[in-house]
């Protein structure tokens, strides 16, 4: 869904109509073989989260299946036909995003339009973040000391900061998250 919402956020800003295309892959032009009944689920759904998505933008759309063997190609043809001025292309850590990078260096080399290529931040580990904080939670959990008179807990040296006293993790995760924003803001403003 984010590369949904910087695609509708570019349209937003340009004031344009966001084209939305479902490719669905078939072998070859001969083939009597169609796209699968899962891809064209799979397609409409995407065209429904698109329309969603814009509207709840205020961007105007339109949304097309179309079936092909050759991507680059089909979305020559399509950009001419829609007279297009721009095509939106999504990576992330050098990996396209609905296209394959393959297809996204491709639409690279179309000359009838400007290509509007994005870049996603790359997306945190969550399993690693989740086992980092439960290694350090079981590394830095209350002790005791055995040779501690009072057998008062301690806290280990490589306790986090969310063990402190008066210490409020959704601080911490809000200002998080406003820096990503502005990083956000910043990265757009440098494609204008």
């Amino acid at each position: 869904m984010e590369a949904l919402g910087a695609a509708i956020s570019l349209a937003e800003a340009c004031h344009a109509t966001l084209v939305a295309l479902a490719l669905l892959r078939v072998k070859g032009k001969r083939s009597r073989q169609g796209p699968r009944l899962e891809d064209v689920m799979e397609a409409n759904n995407f065209l429904e989260a698109v329309r969603w998505k814009a509207a709840r933008a205020g961007v105007s759309t339109e949304g097309f299946q179309v079936l092909t063997a050759e991507v680059g190609q089909s979305l020559d043809v399509l950009i001419k036909q829609f007279s297009c001025s721009g095509i939106v292309l999504l990576v992330r850590e050098g990996q396209g995003i609905l296209l394959s990078t393959d297809d996204i260096v491709g639409c690279l080399h179309l000359g009838h339009c400007t290509s509007y290529l994005v870049q996603l931040p790359a997306k945190r580990r969550p399993q690693l973040n989740s086992l980092f904080k439960r290694l350090f939670s079981f590394a830095s959990g209350p002790r005791r000391r055995s040779g501690s008179p009072s057998g008062e807990p301690t806290t280990s040296p490589l306790a986090s900061r969310s063990q402190e006293p008066g210490h409020d993790e959704t601080q911490e995760e809000e200002a998080i998250g406003q820096a990503e924003d502005v990083a956000e803001d910043e990265r757009m403003q440098s494609h204008d």
